[in-house]
């Protein structure tokens, strides 16, 4: 048996995805405790991304010699049946190549029976791959229940929605038909794959399996409970050794088409070569061993591995697939903000740049007004321009990708100008319920919206209000009118308008938001007074390639938030002596918004929190050194709880800081990889200090003077100093 508890067995999930949007995800033994968890998850062609659990699980017998073992295991209201667990010895999660694949060994008496669930990337394909090895001449027989849910992701399937399939069988296989939606079509092929084996049969029968327990929802205070249709069975037989294989093919118009699918596919995968190192593996101890056999490839091929899987082709009726990423599985879709943060790690930093430049491309179309939707989605009634951060996100996304390519092509026109027109609208008042002050600096002003990333709430009220002046928010403005001024062309008078708030805000920031009683700054310009919540908003100002801060300032706030707020797993969203800190994200839903960032700890902080901290101490081998030391707690964690080869959503804010939300997280992926990567002890420095008090060149017309060539990563932060006039009175409002 595996080594460890049921218990630590259940809290390990693996996930695999195919690049269209679709996905296979369980637990680390195969037993569900997620409503999202199964075997073929398809996304629907369409405009917006629409996730459908088609396969659930299987339930599996093997029988040698009259003897009968089970392989699944499940929960039912309060009881697990069957213990299939007790026979595993080893599970292996393979991420990398064309067939990400999860492998499952199990003993079951003298026969050794593998089974692997591998996605083909590109194709909504799943299979499912049986290996049986027998003494020779033992009687085998395998039979094989699949079960489905055929439901969109977030809902729960029950028997009360009466017969939903209609089911056509011929040889082995079967098509099934959604019949409230015909376009939900999916088909399974058995076939063995031993010469000369009789053919796998599939037996039609039309059952239901009542009352599974999800007890990930039970916890999350969720609906729980869960019907299965079991279609039929799939059976086969074999003297010694059985081989075979089941095919799910989603999408398709008939049941030949899935047959053409089988044909082109061949005989199926080999089994996995031990020779290839696995992402992940826990294995039984052999006798006489001290410790089980644990094996895991590198760290950080590991997380190049899972960033490879927040990105896809989203399949579209008509016209070619459109690039998106995930914010986080199993349940997220795809955000701008999320999308723009991430980018820079889960594309850039591993040389995905064609990936990079398609999704830029995509979201600079769905600009408005200064604004970015919340859900990349191609469907227009998807979209709310209510984020006020999504699209000055982009802009540092834009620059990232530009600083990473040296673009000076067409693409880097298109997004220039889309930089250009967003920061024109900001800068003009043009985007509802946000407005540039007197003093340069961006007011959120709609108390009816989250506009940050400290977005939650419940029964539409906010856990974290920051209406006013999020501290985050005007250190972004303030880089991104500095990179709209360095990178558009000489004599445009937008850049030189933006040069001139840059330079305002040098001496409006600090003033507004230093708190000299804290040392460091103020989380929110309230309009009621200044918030002095410690937060971690602040570190964004330093580690933001253009920075307001003075350099005292910047080693301040550093240090303010490495003392206070950084813990193994990321950066706390507030400090723990605060009142109001709440140190475990549990509970019900309102229990879990109140706690999301009122104490929670986020791992995507440490990617900003490393690069200011390389900006303050130096770039040098040594403190890149001493600056990985913050990174190898979460590390470990890609292998030991939740997610494997992954990193959640969140923490609990108090020790032993339980995984939390999601299992895998994209900015949380992208900005720990980024962070590994800033802090290799080889890579040639290219952090310098945010040098703040010293100006660059001007130009004739009294504006910062530009190259033709965009800058570099060892180019000095441009700080324009010309100050501009008062742009705004401050009691002007939005247009509502």
């Amino acid at each position: 048996m595996l080594p460890g508890t049921f218990e630590d067995w259940l809290g390990r999930e693996w996930l695999l995805t195919n690049g269209t949007g679709g996905m296979a995800c369980s637990t680390l033994i195969g037993l569900p405790t997620r409503r999202e968890h199964g075997w073929l998850v398809w996304n629907q062609p369409g405009p917006r991304v629409r996730r459908w659990m088609l396969w659930s699980h299987a339930a599996e017998t093997l029988t040698v010699d009259g003897r009968s073992y089970l392989l699944a295991n499940f929960e039912f209201n309060n009881a697990v049946d069957p213990h299939g667990y007790r026979n595993l010895t080893a599970v292996e999660l393979f991420l990398d190549g064309p067939s990400p694949r999860i492998v499952w060994r199990y003993a079951l008496g003298p026969v050794r029976l593998t089974r692997q669930v591998s996605l083909l990337e590109g194709e909504s394909v799943v299979r499912v791959r049986y290996d049986t090895e027998g003494r020779p001449g033992s009687a085998l027989k395998l039979q094989v229940w699949p079960m489905f849910a055929c439901r969109t992701l977030s809902d729960l399937r029950r028997r009360a929605a009466g017969e939903m399939l209609d089911m056509v069988c011929d040889s082995g296989a079967a098509e099934f038909r959604y019949r409230p939606e015909t376009a939900v079509r999916f088909a399974l092929i058995g076939r063995g794959l031993d010469p000369g084996a009789a053919p796998v049969e599939f037996n039609p029968r039309g059952d239901w399996w009542y009352n599974f327990k999800y007890r990930r929802e039970t916890e999350r205070g969720l609906e729980f409970g869960e019907d299965l249709m079991v279609p039929g069975t799939f059976s086969a037989e074999g003297c010694g050794r059985l081989s075979l294989e089941i095919l799910g093919v989603a999408g398709i118009r008939d049941l030949s088409e899935a047959r053409s699918v089988a044909a082109r596919l061949g005989n199926g995968p080999a089994p996995a070569d031990r020779a290839v190192p696995p992402a992940f593996a826990l294995r039984a101890p052999e006798e006489g061993a001290p410790t089980p056999d644990v094996v895991t490839a590198p760290v950080e091929s590991v997380l190049s591995a899972a960033a490879r899987q927040f990105y896809f082709a989203h399949v579209q009726r008509d016209g070619p697939a459109r690039g998106a990423l995930f914010a986080g599985f199993p349940w997220l879709d795809p955000f701008c903000r999320d999308a723009c943060v991430a980018l820079p790690g889960l594309l850039l930093a591993t040389g995905r740049l064609n990936e990079a430049r398609e999704v830029l491309l995509r979201m600079a179309l769905l600009r408005r007004d200064g604004a970015l939707p919340t859900h990349l989605s191609d469907e227009p009634m998807d979209h709310e321009y209510v984020a006020a951060d999504s699209a000055l996100w982009f802009v540092h996304a834009v620059d990232e990708y530009l600083l990473a390519t040296c673009d000076d092509g067409p693409t880097a026109a298109e997004l220039l100008a889309a930089v250009r027109e967003i920061l024109h609208a900001l800068a003009a008042d043009e985007r509802d319920g946000m407005r540039v002050d007197a003093d340069g600096l961006l007011v959120c002003q709609d108390v009816s919206v989250a506009a940050t990333w400290m977005d939650a709430r419940f029964a539409w009220k906010f856990c974290t209000p920051r209406t006013g002046k999020p501290v985050e928010l005007s250190a972004l403005w303030y880089h991104a009118l500095s990179v709209g001024a360095e990178r558009l062309p000489r004599g445009d008078a937008a850049a030189e308008e933006f040069g001139r708030l840059t330079a305002r805000m040098r001496e409006s920031f600090p003033a507004a938001f230093w708190n000299d009683a804290l040392g460091g700054l103020y989380d929110v310009i309230t309009f009621g007074g200044p918030d002095p919540s410690l937060r971690p908003n602040q570190i964004f100002a330093v580690s933001l390639r253009h920075s307001p801060l003075s350099q005292e300032q910047q080693a301040a706030v550093v240090r303010l938030v490495q003392e206070r707020l950084l813990t193994p797993m990321g950066l706390r969203t507030l400090a723990a002596d605060d009142p109001d800190y709440r140190g475990r994200y549990d509970g019900t839903p309102q229990e879990r918004e109140n706690a999301a960032h009122r104490g929670s700890i986020y791992a995507w902080l440490l990617g900003p929190f490393v690069e200011a901290y390389l900006r303050v101490h130096g770039d040098a081998p040594q403190v890149r050194t001493e600056a990985r030391r913050f990174l190898e707690p979460v590390l470990k964690h890609l292998t030991r709880s939740a997610g494997i080869a992954g990193i959640s959503e969140l923490f609990d804010g108090d020790p032993p800081h339980t995984p939390r939300g999601c299992i895998q997280q994209a900015w949380s992926v992208g900005e720990v990889l980024r962070a590994v990567r800033l802090t290799a002890p080889d890579r040639a420095a290219s952090r310098p200090p945010s040098s703040a008090g010293s100006a660059p060149d001007q130009g004739a017309d009294g504006g910062s003077a530009r190259t033709s060539t965009p800058p570099t990563r060892d180019a000095a932060p441009h700080s324009p100093e010309t100050p501009p006039p008062a742009l705004r009175a401050a009691s002007k409002t939005a247009r509502k």
